[in-house]
């Protein structure tokens, strides 16, 4: 980048702005759903391994998150697998609750898979990720110190709390409960 200062011609190799979408405030999240729809570009062996991990050793998530961090200068995953799984995860069980329970008429099992999904996982996981993000960004900030830089919480990285959140209380609730059925 060249820049004049008092009449010398200065080159620097730090650029001095940028206009990638990084800047952008929905770039991300773009990003991400596009990924959805591309299933082969999906880590599922690394998802199932933060997923086991989840419920044995939640720190070496948490220091995964964190090299993540310094790699790529985001705490949100990039890769959607996780949610993808857990949506599938969530409608196999519903199913298999409906077919438990006999649920006639496959409106009424859609019904139950669409409010387990789209209520109970995505529409409470939306809200608490919104309050979340926002109470963070709003009342548990830092101001910037003299060696670092102002950062804001990312949306994507609330949504992914509430995701590795979901998953113990969806084993207990959704499959041992349904395993507990079996023997009744």
């Amino acid at each position: 980048i060249n820049a004049e200062y008092g009449g010398q011609r200065l080159v620097s190799m730090i650029p001095l702005h940028h206009s990638g979408s990084h800047h952008k405030p929905h770039a991300h999240l773009n990003d991400y759903f596009r990924r959805m729809l591309h299933w082969r570009q999906m880590d599922f062996e690394y998802t199932f391994w933060q997923m086991f991990n989840l419920m044995y050793e939640p720190s070496v998530v948490f220091r995964m998150v964190k090299y993540h961090k310094q790699t790529k200068n985001q705490w949100a995953r990039d890769d959607p697998a996780f949610v993808v799984v857990l949506l599938l995860f969530m409608a196999v069980s519903s199913l298999a609750f409906s077919i438990a329970f006999q649920v006639p008429g496959l409106g009424n099992v859609l019904r139950i898979m669409a409010g387990s999904i789209l209520v109970d996982f995505l529409g409470f996981g939306l809200i608490m990720a919104t309050a979340g993000w926002w109470i963070a960004n709003k009342y548990l900030k830092e101001g910037p110190g003299a060696h670092s830089v102002d950062q804001d919480v990312e949306w994507l990285f609330a949504f992914d709390v509430h995701c590795n959140a979901y998953m113990p209380p969806f084993l207990i609730l959704y499959v041992l409960q349904y395993l507990s059925l079996i023997h009744i």
